[in-house]
């Protein structure tokens, strides 16, 4: 398995979620969510769940919040 630095991980992952519409504040949340998951273990929660998220939102089946009250 490779070892990827978390914080470029982050980034990327936050970046991602950003190119489909997701605030900044709101893609920087969920990246952090899913990068923890993998760093505490829990892979099938993590950033492999990205790509399927990005469809989601992409296809409509997916709307991400656009303000945090």
């Amino acid at each position: 398995m490779p070892h990827i630095d978390h914080a470029p991980l982050r980034k990327l992952i936050s970046n991602l979620f950003q190119s489909v519409e997701v605030p900044e504040d709101q893609a920087a949340i969920v990246a952090n969510h899913l990068v923890e998951a993998n760093l505490m273990g829990h892979d099938s929660h993590g950033v492999i769940r990205t790509p399927g998220y990005l469809r989601g939102i992409q296809a409509g089946s997916m709307k991400p919040v656009g303000r945090l009250n």
